[in-house]
């Protein structure tokens, strides 16, 4: 899945650097630089210019934040500003091209992780320190919906300022009373039970990486399985491309190495029945319209369904525990 995943990775970038060649070509220099200063009326747009200087005050300060943490650990202060000012912009703009071009995204896997340890550092801080590394390129499609229903992005960052107070107190009352029912894990918090010990031997094996000496990283991750992921992944983009066959086959195949088959299975079903099924019966052109509305609509009601389960448990099991 990394070597797979970094290929990936590196197709995003290649095409998203020829397709701001191909703008460019198109725009003009003149045409690009108007776009910097220049808003649509009547959206409540941010100046791209201000927008650019608030994102670099806030790196700034989480890069600060870290360095304050970290004491005087001797984690290179590069690493930090490549991340917040490099990868995390040049990842954030080519997921945001591959979503409106495809519909897909794409992310350089264990990028943290592997900088962590060739860094040379020894220790296990530098693993609990909010490094400045994310993802922001699918904020560019929540942008893209806001102004397909005619709603300001001044109005959006009201929302947010008035949910950001609520979601706070109202996560420590949960949080709180989720506490004390009972032990965590135990039989009343099933989840827990089941799951915490894996998740806590993934982390264990990361942590392990910077202690030093035979840890169990070093015998789980093995170079020739990464190069051979690579090789594959990057050999069949270029078979494809030359065959003229859909790529998109490369993007499911890395999806489908990093996610479980009870996840995999009835998607695969879905798509087969849609398309040899609905599609037939309801017209390709008709069905892709019905598509997504059915989907939102599903998503919604699942969710609400599962909202109102966790409710029901939580007050049955704060008012009653089974022992046994």
């Amino acid at each position: 899945y990394i070597g797979a995943g970094a290929a990936v990775g590196i197709i995003g970038i290649v095409h998203a650097i020829r397709s701001v060649r191909a703008t460019r070509s198109q725009s003009g220099a003149n045409g690009w630089r108007s776009r910097l200063g220049e808003t649509p009326r009547g959206r409540g747009d941010i100046p791209m210019l201000a927008a650019i200087g608030v994102y670099l005050m806030s790196t700034l300060a989480m890069v600060l934040l870290c360095v304050y943490l970290l004491e005087d650990d001797d984690f290179p202060f590069v690493f930090m500003l490549a991340f917040g000012f490099l990868l995390t912009p040049l990842l954030s703009y080519v997921n945001a091209r591959m979503a409106g071009l495809t519909g897909q995204s794409v992310s350089f896997p264990m990028v943290r992780e592997g900088a962590f340890i060739l860094s040379g550092y020894s220790g296990i801080d530098i693993w609990f320190v909010p490094i400045p590394y994310a993802d922001h390129g699918r904020r560019a499609q929540l942008f893209r919906e806001v102004e397909l229903t005619g709603t300001k992005f001044s109005s959006l960052i009201k929302a947010e300022l008035l949910v950001l107070p609520l979601s706070l107190i109202c996560g420590f009352v949960f949080w709180s009373l989720i506490w004390k029912m009972g032990p965590i894990p135990s039989p009343a918090f099933q989840y827990a039970q089941t799951y915490w010990h894996l998740i806590a031997l993934r982390q264990c094996l990361w942590y392990s990486a910077t202690l030093g000496g035979d840890s169990l990283f070093h015998e789980a991750i093995k170079g020739i399985w990464v190069g051979g992921g690579f090789a594959f992944a990057g050999g069949s983009f270029l078979l494809l491309s030359w065959l003229r066959l859909p790529v998109s086959l490369i993007y499911g195949f890395v999806r489908g190495l990093s996610a479980l088959p009870h996840l995999l299975i009835p998607e695969m079903a879905g798509a087969l029945l849609a398309r040899y099924v609905l599609e037939k019966r309801f017209g390709q052109r008709t069905w892709r319209q019905y598509a997504p509305v059915l989907l939102a609509g599903y998503a919604c009601g699942m969710g609400l369904i599962g909202m109102s389960a966790v409710a029901i448990a939580l007050i049955s099991k704060s008012v009653t525990q089974i022992r046994y």
